[in-house]
């Protein structure tokens, strides 16, 4: 088995290669150089202190910020909701600015900003529309310097771990940094306050993560390579923007060519189905299960239990990706879904089975943060990685964001809750289709490597 001592250059042998042992695939990580592991390190670092993470501490800075201005609580909770819906929405722009300029030149920027919008929510205070403006500006920025390139310098570096990458550097990391903010947020709240909470936050944003940034954060050589040549081609106007190829054997395609096939509309789609499925039942636990008579303090304890088997699934999935030659790798996490809502619908009949149908749901959503970006490089390749993966998370994002409200207005107008499980289910049933209907991935090194993908587009 080839090495990945050059990361991007090892592609094609691991694509064609028989599929190696676990015992080989876990020693070759060992083979990564050094600047892998500082970009390892720089993405750990930035995400644990991004959006994703610090919206732990909204739970215990709702009820202060509403004692101190009068505003209701449900209003407190709106204002710092909306930031991380408008944020994601602006992850395509994003990817697309690091595709052409790099990593490097989009994070540093966009950490500074989103440190100084952190540190002035302090300044701000309780003046609504400075802070509604103030909360905005930090989510997007904060967004755009993590979710915006830590993706794609994953990608890059860990070619034969990309999956195993996203699942433990970026998706196990943000839980277990959230558990490790959420008593620090509270012990922050009752000590300097709600603002001076965000001051900290702020200030170790500077401190820590925008440091770490400029120390450690480098793309893998072969995507600059490539990023060159890509210039270099556009100037001289010899080479079509899709044959410049930063990983062989696998087509590298622009956005345009990305969002017209197959496979991307049908793993965003199947993503984006059960994603919302999923946040769902997580958001309305309370309100669904309340009809079976199940205890406030039960339906918290599971849904505890999805989010730590996220974890495990997340993890689960990134290991299986990698091993497999076949995006029916998914299929086992879509039945998750409907599985994990038949148990859940029917937890009425006996407590065990809400736990083991949000155990389910937990390993789907895990595996849900390591399967789009997995299939996104899988099957694209690395030249507009960026703005494909930008746009995959946010229409799920804003799915993920818009199912609940809408499953809440649904029972709130007297639907009934088994009709709403229904409608759910059957949203998990179309995802398991949509996994078996996903194209091949590329062949290796193939002459017609481009078309492989847009042959299951139109």
């Amino acid at each position: 088995m080839s090495t990945p001592s050059s990361p991007i250059g090892q592609a094609s042998a691991r694509h064609s290669a028989a599929r190696p042992s676990f015992g080989s695939y876990l020693a070759s990580v060992r083979s990564y150089p050094s600047g892998a592991w500082k970009a390892a390190a720089a993405v750990l670092i930035a995400m644990g202190l991004s959006p994703a993470t610090i919206v732990t501490a909204t739970t215990f800075v709702v009820g202060p910020i509403a004692e101190e201005t009068g505003w209701s609580v449900p209003a407190v909770v709106s204002m710092f909701s909306m930031p991380l819906v408008i944020g994601p929405l602006l992850l395509p722009l994003t990817g697309r600015l690091v595709d052409r300029l790099g990593a490097r030149r989009v994070a540093l920027p966009m950490m500074l900003l989103y440190g100084l919008a952190t540190m002035s929510i302090w300044v701000a205070g309780a003046r609504h529309a400075w802070l509604q403006t103030v909360l905005i500006i930090a989510a997007i920025c904060g967004f755009s310097a993590t979710m915006g390139v830590v993706f794609k310098v994953i990608a890059g570096w860990f070619t034969e771990h990309r999956g195993a990458g996203f699942s433990l550097l970026l998706g196990s990391s943000v839980g277990l940094f959230g558990a490790a903010v959420s008593p620090v947020s509270a012990q922050l709240v009752g000590t300097v306050g709600w603002r001076g909470t965000y001051l900290v936050f702020g200030a170790a944003i500077l401190v820590i993560s925008l440091p770490a940034q400029i120390l450690l954060l480098r793309e893998a050589p072969g995507v600059l390579a490539a990023r060159g040549r890509d210039r270099s081609a556009a100037a001289a106007s010899t080479a079509s923007a899709a044959s410049v190829d930063e990983e062989p054997g696998v087509p590298s395609v622009n956005l345009s060519i990305a969002v017209r096939s197959r496979a991307w509309i049908l793993y965003t789609l199947m993503l984006a189905l059960v994603g919302g499925a999923i946040m769902a039942v997580r958001v309305n636990a309370e309100i669904l299960f309340n009809r079976d008579h199940i205890s406030v303090s039960v339906v918290a304890l599971s849904v505890s239990t999805l989010l730590i088997a996220s974890i495990i699934g997340q993890a689960a999935a990134g290991f299986a990706l990698d091993r497999s030659r076949s995006p029916r790798a998914v299929v086992p996490y879509m039945a998750c879904v409907l599985v994990g809502l038949l148990l859940v619908a029917n937890a009425g009949r006996g407590v065990w089975l809400l736990y083991a149908g949000m155990a389910l749901l937990g390993v789907a959503s895990g595996a849900e943060g390591s399967i789009g970006p997995f299939l996104s490089a899988r099957y694209f390749g690395l030249r507009a990685f960026g703005q494909i993966q930008g746009l995959t998370l946010a229409i799920v994002g804003t799915v993920m964001s818009l199912v609940p409200i809408l499953v809440s207005a649904q029972m709130d107008q007297g639907v009934d809750i088994d009709t709403v499980f229904h409608g759910l289910e059957i949203a998990g049933l179309i995802a398991i289709v949509m996994a078996f209907l996903l194209p091949a991935y590329p062949e290796p090194a193939s002459a017609e490597g481009e078309h492989a993908v847009l042959g299951a587009a139109d």
